[in-house]
């Protein structure tokens, strides 16, 4: 999406994909067209990482470091923190760029401590990749590009499963999770088992994971709670 643009300058960006992990390479290319032979200050590449806390779903224009319209239309306020995880000068110099087409290859590492990626009640944490051309007159242009990060690989554990139990009467009900540790960007695997020796008449079993948000997730002074994302799995 072009934040700014300006005529006869088309910033284009082609990303292996937009799905990292943090530690991970932001890998593309970036293009730029010109209708005619430019002087440029510079054309750079950066990744950014905002962290909003407090936050508040807004019906209005959208301002943090700058106007940045959002795909789903909708806005949020609060207390905002944007910090540069990565960035390279594509074009390091001034210099006159013939009319037509320059191609930049694109190779930005990320630190393994950026946040993942979020979207919840109180916090929001959001990733973006900004291109920007300077021209010699002062003049800019940009394209703005959403991406979003897990965490970091963990590494590598032996599997910690984890077994629990409920019962009324002789009506039993267990479930069995392969690990205690779960990774958003893999799926969750279980077993469970029922055990109905008296053939009771059973309604509607389900499976729910429910995930707690709070707002320690960034600032430490702020510990609001919230129990708003449940997923439910009819088993029976």
């Amino acid at each position: 999406m072009m934040l700014l643009t300006l005529p006869g300058v088309d910033l284009q960006a082609s990303l292996l994909t937009p799905v990292l992990r943090a530690g991970e390479t932001v890998e593309g290319s970036v293009e730029l067209n010109l209708d005619a032979a430019t002087a440029v200050r510079g054309v750079r590449a950066e990744v950014f990482q905002r962290e909003l806390t407090r936050a508040s779903i807004l019906y209005r224009p959208l301002v943090y470091r700058m106007p940045v319209p959002r795909l789903s239309g909708r806005t949020r306020s609060g207390v905002a923190r944007t910090e540069l995880l990565a960035a390279a000068q594509l074009l390091p110099g001034a210099a006159t760029l013939p009319a037509g087409r320059q191609v930049w290859h694109l190779h930005l590492p990320l630190p393994a401590s950026a946040l993942a990626t979020y979207s919840g009640l109180a916090v929001v944490v959001e990733h973006e990749l900004l291109l920007t051309i300077d021209l010699a007159d002062g003049r800019r242009a940009q394209r703005w590009v959403p991406l979003h990060l897990w965490t970091a690989s963990p590494p590598l554990t032996p599997p910690h499963p984890v077994e629990a139990g409920t019962h009324r009467g002789d009506l039993q009900l267990r479930l069995a999770v392969r690990d205690d540790t779960l990774d958003l960007s893999q799926p969750l695997r279980f077993t469970w088992q029922v055990a109905n020796p008296s053939e009771v008449r059973l309604g509607r079993l389900f499976f729910e994971l429910w995930a707690r948000e709070t707002s320690r997730h960034i600032a430490a002074t702020d510990v609001s709670e919230f129990r708003g994302v449940r997923h439910r799995l009819r088993l029976a």
